[in-house]
């Protein structure tokens, strides 16, 4: 069975460099799309500049940028110009990141997060017809200013969504949403409130799609199930994230978590989840990979392979989970 596919990379894990050859393979491979994190590590649109450039197919997306580092004319102009880059495959990711990174490294104040999201996007999409924007919000501002663009760009815009205000912003405005360290069996939560803005979208029958991050082991070894806990375990350290696992019934695995996390950190706590939430959340390439991606496939998700690799072995395991994916591809 054939599936269609996306590409998630982590920007810590691989030179400039290494990505444009990872990006050359994965169009080669049949991958759908390309998308790069941000973090606290390279910053994206660069790489993405690169993977573009050395393409010719394959779509290349933001996953996420931040709205709190950037201000929407800025973010507007990138688009522009990963537009003009890739012929038009650029696919804009958003999210509002993490309260803590948020304060204490680009040292904003992470308030009314889903309302900031509605008018940064209203901005993004104005700036990028080329008309001149005049916004006058609650939190934002553009006085008669308009880009020097010489043709308009249209951008499909996806929102890193995980709460009930975000999902339903999305359903409003965005043309998808994409999760992460999200259970099939939460569909019909995430589904809810999705549907709810889309009733109060200007175009409520628009195409809208679901990506979500998958996490993605190059197999079962030791070594390698440790850098997923590890992975998983930051994210569960984060109440939202913690939510969505309870909706899916992992309530008594957070419980777990929370409570090694109080006495022990982080790490410590990372090693209690157990292998079959791993499986729910995640893949591994050294088994059959139908039933695995089945699961989010038939809950209308479109899976965007999020490698994990083991420190020091990134370019090894990446290789390895791109050929694991090979036969499974269009």
């Amino acid at each position: 069975m054939k599936f269609e596919v996306g590409l998630c990379l982590r920007s810590v894990d691989l030179t400039p460099f290494e990505v444009v050859n990872v990006a050359r393979r994965a169009e080669e491979i049949g991958f759908q799309s390309l998308w790069m994190t941000e973090e606290m590590s390279r910053a994206s649109p660069p790489l993405l500049a690169l993977a573009a450039s050395a393409t010719s197919r394959i779509k290349v997306g933001t996953a996420i940028l931040n709205i709190f580092a950037r201000t929407p004319m800025n973010t507007a102009m990138t688009s522009a110009t990963l537009q003009e880059i890739s012929g038009n495959r650029f696919l804009l990711g958003l999210g509002v990141g993490g309260p803590d990174i948020t304060r204490k490294g680009h040292g904003v104040d992470f308030s009314n997060p889903t309302s900031k999201m509605e008018e940064y996007v209203e901005i993004v999409r104005k700036f990028l017809t080329g008309e001149r924007v005049v916004f006058h919000g609650r939190f934002y501002n553009v006085d008669n200013v308009r880009l020097w663009l010489k043709t308009a760009f249209h951008t499909q815009i996806y929102l890193g969504s995980l709460n009930p205000k975000m999902l339903t912003l999305a359903g409003k405005i965005a043309d998808g949403i994409i999760l992460n360290m999200f259970d099939p069996a939460a569909a019909s939560y995430v589904d809810k409130f999705v549907e709810e803005g889309l009733k109060k979208s200007s175009d409520p029958a628009k195409s809208f799609t679901k990506y979500s991050f998958v996490l993605t082991a190059a197999s079962r070894s030791s070594d390698s199930v440790a850098a997923m806990k590890k992975a998983a375990g930051f994210y569960m350290s984060s109440p939202p994230y913690r939510k969505l696992l309870i909706q899916a019934g992992h309530g008594a695995a957070v419980q777990t978590f929370l409570k090694t996390m109080e006495t022990h950190g982080r790490d410590k706590a990372a090693q209690t989840i157990e292998e079959g939430l791993l499986e729910k959340v995640g893949l591994f390439c050294d088994e059959d990979l139908n039933m695995q991606l089945n699961r989010f496939t038939r809950a209308g998700i479109e899976p965007l392979i999020y490698p994990q690799p083991r420190p020091g072995k990134e370019k090894e395991d990446i290789d390895s989970i791109l050929t694991a994916f090979a036969k499974y591809l269009p």
